[in-house]
């Protein structure tokens, strides 16, 4: 598949196939890597930091997870630590 640079406001871009995006299910907005190997440019989906919310929706989806109790401790001696 061949692709041509195209000027872009001050920069340059390269338009991706809608095809070559639903092989890689890679969407509007999502981000990408581009590393230099040889004398090619490699794009690959990137796996870009969630936040601990997104992070929480992913594993409980939309259950709600149940509440958290924290316990504080207090250990006047080392190794008699609460595990």
């Amino acid at each position: 598949m061949v692709a041509v640079v195209q000027k872009w406001g001050n920069s340059n871009a390269i338009r991706v196939p809608k095809v070559i995006l639903n092989e890689l299910s890679i969407k509007e907005n999502d981000q990408i890597s581009m590393d230099i190997v040889d004398d090619s440019i490699i794009i690959k989906k990137s796996n870009a930091h969630k936040t601990l919310k997104q992070r929480i929706k992913d594993f409980y989806g939309n259950k709600k997870p149940n509440k958290i109790v924290e316990k504080e401790m207090i250990v006047d001696k080392v190794g008699e630590e609460e595990w």
